[in-house]
């Protein structure tokens, strides 16, 4: 709630936020960094409860409670899944290459190639991330699972550039924020949120891309043949039982 606060509501007191902020805020977390609406309506119920306490006591200068004129939002609403090509994700990439953004082009690589969920992405190591290598330390999953990510050409080419131009910082995860931090989940997501404006105007088209979507278009450009590392290497297509391990997924009906 605070970091929303800071960062699109020019850091305002919460006593001042109006019955739209508070909506706002609700709306940014489960569209824009895909908290679940549950956890928004446990977020948003201890708000309501802070702020009733301050319109009750006679230090606080605060009369209507906005946040429990907000809705509890349903129990959960379902999110298109939005594919990317190979052709569009190498445009993007490219983009960030020729800009050297690699920050931006390691993290689209990595995302693609392992099919990594943000949660993994953010635990990976920079040392795990080297030319003799294809995979990262082992880092934890859904359901505690515990497993390495797979990366290739791109990821390697991405992350030689982006650890060059970061230089020696003494941080051994291999994202950092503008605050010279490991980045978060969240710095991820607002990340590739930025994306869409590049793929925008590389494409023509608007698509409200997110982390998980790179994830989804690995794993379907790798089952179709049209994954650029199978390109790459004149490999066929991959089968579904070797797509289930990349996936991680423990059941193949999954895939």
């Amino acid at each position: 709630m605070l970091l929303y606060i800071k960062r699109k509501l020019g850091n305002k007191s919460i006593l001042e936020l109006s019955k739209k902020d508070f909506r706002n805020f609700t709306l940014y977390y489960t569209e824009e960094l895909g908290v679940s609406s549950a956890r928004v309506n446990r977020l948003m119920s201890m708000v309501r409860t802070m702020l009733e306490f301050a319109t009750n006591e006679e230090d606080y200068d605060y009369e209507i409670n906005y946040a429990s004129k907000v809705k509890g939002l349903p129990k959960e609403t379902v999110r298109e899944i939005v594919f990317l090509s190979n052709d569009t994700i190498m445009k993007l990439y490219n983009y960030l290459m020729e800009h050297e953004m690699y920050r931006d082009a390691t993290l689209v690589a990595l995302a693609y190639e392992s099919t990594g969920r943000k949660n993994e992405l953010c635990q990976v190591l920079k040392d795990s991330v080297t030319d003799d290598r294809n995979c990262t330390n082992q880092v934890t999953g859904k359901r505690g699972k515990v497993f390495s990510l797979i990366y290739f050409e791109l990821t390697k080419e991405a992350a030689k550039k982006y650890l060059a131009q970061r230089g020696e910082d003494g941080i051994p995860e291999l994202f950092v924020n503008s605050e010279n931090r490991p980045a978060s989940t969240g710095n991820i997501y607002e990340w590739v949120v930025d994306m869409r404006d590049i793929v925008e105007k590389l494409t023509g088209e608007r698509q409200e891309f997110n982390v998980h979507s790179f994830r989804h278009s690995g794993l379907e450009n790798y089952s179709t043949g049209t994954h650029e590392h199978l390109i790459r290497n004149n490999m066929p297509p991959i089968p579904i039982e070797k797509l289930r391990l990349i996936a991680r997924h423990e059941n193949i009906s999954t895939t």
